[in-house]
């Protein structure tokens, strides 16, 4: 869940679900001249829109940190949660593999990046690799991971698309997709600096494939009011591009109990948000 403080009292509060269908959104909008489509098209845009999908049953009853509030997805939550929290990634991938395993593959390198700090090419993430449990998480992933490379290799429909440096740049696309689906979902609205002033800094070491045979790039953003963000270079098909979701409110306070916050979480306020992402 990813929790923002909005004003004194309220804290503005999405869903990783929500966020994951946005997303999925996002990356079905991927492409136009500068910019090739995802493909296989399905199976990437599942991915982003899947990504996050075994948060559900956490977020049906989440739990508190260790200072009573409700828990933020950046903080530390292999902390707060341990073993649950990789649980979570691996549901992720386990529930996709059937339906689509070259999607599953794809989720698997993004949360297992998660870990690593993407194999340590993100400052901005914590390497978390060194962890007993995400050690073992890991190791389980690295075997999981080798199982569906030599299903989709197999795969008459994934074989054309599953080379390590074709796999490399969807798992570059979705990593891009997930950042800038964060950024639409953890502020409210878009021009608040409570998530932080500048919101390049992980594009500013997110490679965003672009066309075959040509360089990738680097995503810049530039905030304009408090519902629309350019984007220079523009990787979408239509601009501007709406994006719209609903978060919810809660009470900006320290809770005694699970049991009183969750009170709070499930009578808790909605809000739909609306955002605009246009060519810069």
């Amino acid at each position: 869940m990813m929790v923002t403080p909005y004003d004194e009292t309220r804290l503005f509060a999405t869903l990783q679900t929500e966020h994951s269908r946005v997303a999925g959104f996002l990356s079905s909008h991927w492409g136009n001249t500068s910019f090739a489509l995802p493909e296989p098209w399905n199976s990437v845009v599942l991915a982003a829109q899947e990504h996050d999908r075994a948060w559900r049953l956490w977020e049906c009853r989440p739990t508190l940190s260790d200072e009573g509030g409700p828990l933020d997805y950046q903080n530390d939550t292999l902390h707060h949660l341990g073993a649950l929290r990789t649980k979570i990634y691996s549901n992720a991938v386990s529930d996709v593999a059937p339906i689509d395993p070259y999607a599953a593959l794809l989720i698997l390198d993004h949360l297992t990046g998660l870990i690593t700090a993407g194999n340590g090419a993100y400052s901005f993430r914590k390497d978390l690799s060194d962890h007993p449990i995400a050690k073992a998480y890991l190791k389980d992933q690295s075997q999981q991971r080798q199982t569906l490379i030599q299903t989709v290799r197999r795969s008459p429909e994934f074989r054309g698309h599953s080379s390590d440096a074709k796999i490399g740049d969807n798992a570059k696309l979705i990593e891009v997709i997930d950042a800038l689906a964060q950024f639409l979902c953890n502020r409210y609205p878009l021009n608040s600096t409570n998530r932080g002033k500048d919101p390049n800094r992980p594009f500013g070491e997110m490679p965003a494939p672009t066309r075959p045979g040509q360089s990738d790039v680097h995503l810049r953003l530039t905030v304009l009011d408090e519902q629309a963000v350019a984007i220079d270079p523009y990787p979408f098909d239509v601009s501007p591009l709406k994006v719209k979701y609903v978060a919810r409110w809660l009470p900006s306070q320290r809770y005694s109990s699970r049991e009183s916050f969750l009170e709070d979480f499930y009578r808790a306020d909605t809000v739909s948000v609306q955002y605009q992402l246009r060519a810069g």
